[in-house]
This record gives C-alpha cells, structure tokens and sequence, in this order.
C-alpha cells in the first residue's frame, strides 16, 4: 500500500483521514506492510524514529535499509546505531575475502567515530587486529583508520 516516494499520494491519503482517526489509520498501515523498506518509509514519514531503529536492529537486511535514514537515525541514537554497524563489520568480516570487504569494515568503523562513537570504533579495531591478525590487507586498511 505505501511506497517509498508515493509522498504525494500520501499527503492526499492524509487529508482525507480526519486528524482524529489518523494515529488508528496509520497503525492499520503498519499491519499491512509487508515489505521492511516501505514500513521504514512510513516509520520515518511519521517521525516514529524509535520504530524505525528497531526495524532497522531487527531486519535480516538492515545494513541496507538504513542507508536512506542514516542522518536521521545516527542523530538521534549514536550508541544504537555504532552497535548496528559494529554487528555488520562482523557480518563483512566473516565473508570478506579481499580489500573491497575491508575497506567496507573500515568505512563502518569510522562512521562510528564521526557519531561520536569513537572508543568503540577503536576497542573494535583492537579486537578485529587480534582476530584477524592472519590478514594483513586487513590490518592494512585498518590502520589508515583516523
């Protein structure tokens, strides 16, 4: 029923349902999406940011999802969100084979720190040089990390 960039077939929706009815409406939705990227968009069109971080947390494709509600949800929830990213770095790390793969691990690591999560994004570095000391393109790009 919502897609993502249908805003003007929303606002019309929107000022059809009296203000009264609208929270029940918008509820009713809710239960209806089915697709994860459409329930974020209704999630962040209502400004429900606690909703959408647990759907973004919860989502087997959450590392996705959150790319066009990044800003909104590293604002408001930075420790949330850092540990969101330090569970994806593990995720690319597990699979990552090459330095594309490392390089992704390394980006998260240092969004962490420009949310101000910095300890954390180094305590991770830290664990990742002991656990993959057997990688050195890894180490690599880990100490371009600033």
């Amino acid at each position: 029923m919502v897609d993502r960039g249908a805003e003007e077939d929303f606002e019309l929706l929107h000022s059809m349902v009296p203000s009264a009815e609208w929270l029940a409406f918008v509820e009713e939705l809710v239960k209806a999406t089915r697709r994860p990227e459409q329930l974020a968009w209704l999630y962040a069109r209502e400004n429900r940011w606690d909703d959408l971080l647990t759907l973004v947390k919860t989502d087997r494709q959450g590392d996705w999802l959150i790319d066009p509600y990044r800003a909104q949800l590293e604002s408001r929830f930075p420790a949330e969100v850092a540990e969101l990213y330090e569970k994806i770095v593990g995720e690319i790390l597990v699979s990552a084979t090459g330095r594309g793969g490392y390089k992704q691990a390394v980006a998260y690591l240092r969004q962490m720190k420009q949310i101000g999560q910095a300890a954390r994004a180094e305590a991770l570095a830290g664990r990742i040089r002991a656990q993959y000391a057997n990688r050195p393109a890894l180490l690599d790009e880990l100490s371009k990390l600033r």
